[in-house]
Formats: structure tokens, C-alpha cells, sequence
């Protein structure tokens, strides 16, 4: 058996989920004794087994703690206070953490690194694999590499570090020049490095010449899962309207970097009662959605819900709607949860390289709203015809599992005990 230990901070991000679809197909087969450090939630003990895993948790950081409570998507004075405290902190630690950015709390690393160790030396931790973001799951790996250099030391990058999306005040390319010097920093250890297919272009064209590129392996987001139907539980609990057609979007929606008000004006430009548009999630725009939400009583917003509640109302839903991103190095991972689930997909594209696309088109139901230079009135037509040419569809689950593989949790796992 060989004994393994994730580090991902927060297992309800998209990053978190990834990681649990590997870890559960590690547990399935048998031959791993899976290990994971990750953010302590509410109610949760220091240490618990859950579905045959041990977590180990750490307390977040006071900021991370704040979003929690602002993500609920209540408004009141009270939690309008709260949520301008929480900008205005942000904006503060992130001008006092410049000369350390993406490092922000050194606090929370050693919280990391102190729990990473323990768990490493108690269980003798064969594989250590550092999930970013955030940067902080990498610094406690590489530190425990340089005490333990047996054990395996594989950085698992589903988002892009150098590639990434840096702080608005700074340029691009200081962003880049930061994220490779952190870089050099922390894969100079690293046995193995696994980044994603969308950051290719970005690492092939500014970090050719650093040490870590020769052992950097290009995979894809794990989550295209085959899920059994009988494992899904009534989950509508009113947030479907199931007399209608309902098109469902669950995530965060972070408007600097996919913005819903051009896809909200074209939904509105579609007259037709029978549809129904549902967000759960955060977004970083309520201002947007009180808007369109005061004009349209067919969209309506609700917050977070439980992954397994999330999964259950993909299937439920008649259409999934996925907000595409800006950044040509980040794909939204939610794409393979709603291809898992054989549903009609609507997605925006802000840019015209937006990383989503190549994986809809290989899709036998996606339809793509590009936004630059759109006409409103005609995307809303096209839009409706989809829609009702592609609301019954039925489509081959094998078939297009087959045609992703690359986004399975096996493939990771096949390339690991290919590696090792």
C-alpha cells in the first residue's frame, strides 16, 4: 500500500472538488492509503475519516473565515458592513504582502506545514502532492521534501501560478516575473510537476529555459465522473421550478474575470415564461444580479449548497449554464461536471480564445455565446432554438466519456502509478 497526502486548502473550492474525485478513485482501487490537510469548516474536528480518507484540518485564514460568512448571499446592513470590512482588509493585506504576493500569510503556512509534518511522520507518507492554489500548500511541501528528501514530491497545478491571474494594481508581466521566481523556489525539489493542458502555451513560451520545464507533465481537470443515478438524492427542495424550463449555473462568480451581464441581457431578450434561470453560488457583482433580478422574476439567486446537492440539481436541471472566463489559461472545471452530466449546455465566451470551448465543441450539445460584437435580440433567438432542439436530448454518456479521458480522475491516477 502506498501511503498518500493531498494538500488542498479549501475542499468546497473547484480545486477541492478535483481533488476528492482523485482521491475517492485512489480509495476505490485499493492500493492507497489516502491522507488529506485541508481547511478545518465549520463544525469539523481536527481530525476525521470520511468515505475511507483521513483530513486532517487546519484553521483558515481570518480573511478566508470572513468570505465564508459573506458568501451566503444575504443582504442586510449587517452583512453589507461586513462585506465592505472584508474589501477594505483585502485591500490592505494584499498592499502589506507585496513583497511576498502570493505568499500572504506566513501564519497560516507554518499552520500547514506543522500539520502536513505531523501527518507525514505518524503515517511515513510515501507521495506528497501540494495542490495550487494556494501557494501555501506548496510552501509546507517543498519544506517537507528538504526534511524528508524520500519522500515523492509531485506539485499538482490546477490553476497556474506564473500563468495566473494576479492582482489587478500590478502589470502582467510583474505578475509572471513573481510567479516564476516562487517557482524556481519551490520545484527546485520536485520530483514530477503536473499542470494543466491550458497553461501549455504559457509555460512553453516563458519559463523554457527555467530548471523545473523538463519535468513539468501536462494533464486536465479531473472531473469528468460517471455518476450513478441511484446515488442522487431529491435535492430540488423548491429551488427548481419543475413546470418549466429551469437553466442552472452553480459557482462563484468572480465579475472581473467572468462577467454574467452581457448573458443576463440576452436571457432577458428571450420572452418566453416557460424558462426559469437559478445561480447558486457567490458572486462578486449583487448589484448585477438585484438588478436583473428586480426587472426578471425568472432569475433567481440562491446561495451555496452541498457538492452532493449541487450534483443532484445538474441532473435535475434542463439546461446547465456555464459564465466562460477571460483568462486563456483557466478553464472552468465545472464544464466536465456538467458534460458528466449528460445535460444541454449554454456557455459565454468573453474572449474568443476562452479555454472552455475546445472541450464544448468536442460536446454533442453546446452552444456558445461569444461576446464581442453581439446583437442581444439575434443571440436570444439562437439561444431558444437551442434550447428547445436540445432540452430532450438524450446523449451516449460512454461515448463522450471515451472522447475524455484526459479529464477522467483515472487519467491522473494512471499517470501516477505510471511515474512511480
Amino acid at each position: 500500500m502506498m501511503n498518500v497526502l493531498f494538500i488542498v486548502t479549501d475542499g468546497k473550492s473547484a480545486n477541492g472538488i478535483c481533488v476528492k474525485a482523485i482521491m475517492n478513485e485512489m480509495v476505490k482501487r485499493k492500493t492507497y492509503n489516502v491522507y488529506c490537510v485541508t481547511n478545518r469548516e465549520k463544525g469539523k474536528p481536527f481530525h476525521f475519516v470520511e468515505d475511507k480518507i483521513s483530513y486532517f484540518t487546519v484553521s483558515p485564514r481570518f480573511i478566508s473565515r470572513l468570505e465564508a460568512i459573506c458568501a451566503d448571499g444575504v443582504n442586510s446592513p449587517s452583512k453589507n458592513m461586513l462585506r465592505l470590512l472584508l474589501k477594505l482588509l483585502n485591500k490592505a493585506t494584499l498592499l502589506l504582502s507585496i513583497p511576498t504576493w502570493p505568499l500572504i500569510s506566513r501564519g497560516y503556512a507554518k499552520r500547514i506545514y506543522k500539520a502536513a509534518k505531523t501527518v507525514s511522520t505518524q503515517n511515513k507518507i510515501d507521495l506528497i502532492i501540494p495542490v495550487f492554489q494556494q501557494i501555501e500548500a506548496l510552501v509546507a511541501a517543498n519544506r517537507i521534501k528538504e526534511y524528508n528528501p524520500s519522500i515523492v514530491y509531485i506539485p499538482y497545478f490546477l490553476d497556474s501560478l506564473s500563468g495566473g491571474q494576479g492582482p489587478r494594481q500590478f502589470s502582467k508581466k510583474w505578475s509572471i516575473e513573481r510567479g516564476k521566481r516562487w517557482e524556481r523556489k519551490l520545484l527546485k525539489n520536485a520530483d514530477y510537476i503536473v499542470m494543466m493542458q491550458s497553461a501549455k502555451e504559457h509555460y512553453s513560451k516563458n519559463c523554457i529555459n527555467e530548471t523545473y520545464y523538463a519535468r513539468i507533465d501536462y494533464l486536465d481537470l479531473p472531473l469528468y465522473t460517471k455518476w450513478d443515478h441511484k446515488d442522487l438524492f431529491d435535492s430540488n427542495q423548491g429551488i427548481l421550478d419543475r413546470g418549466c424550463i429551469n437553466l442552472l449555473y452553480i459557482g462563484t462568480i468572480p465579475a472581473h474575470i467572468r462577467d454574467p451581464r452581457i448573458f443576463l441581457e440576452v436571457f432577458c431578450a428571450i420572452k418566453d415564461p416557460k424558462l426559469r434561470l437559478v445561480f447558486i453560488g457567490s458572486n462578486t457583482c449583487p448589484h448585477v444580479f438585484e438588478e436583473f433580478c428586480g426587472k426578471d422574476k425568472r432569475i433567481k439567486v440562491y446561495p451555496f449548497v452541498e457538492h452532493d446537492q449541487a450534483i443532484a440539481l445538474m441532473h435535475e436541471a434542463d439546461v446547465l449554464v456555464n459564465l466562460g472566463n477571460n483568462l486563456e489559461s483557466m478553464t472552468p472545471s465545472k464544464v466536465f461536471e456538467y458534460m458528466s452530466a449528460g445535460k444541454p449546455i449554454v456557455s459565454t465566451a468573453p474572449i474568443r480564445k476562452e479555454p472552455s470551448i475546445k472541450y464544448l465543441k468536442r460536446y454533442p450539445a453546446a452552444h456558445i455565446l461569444y461576446y464581442d460584437g453581439v446583437d442581444r435580440e439575434m443571440e436570444a433567438e439562437r439561444m431558444l432554438d437551442f434550447i428547445y432542439k436540445n432540452v430532450r436530448i438524450d446523449i451516449d454518456q460512454e461515448k463522450v466519456r471515451a472522447n475524455f479521458y484526459e479529464n477522467t480522475p483515472e487519467a491522473f491516477l494512471d499517470y501516477i502509478e505510471e511515474r512511480l
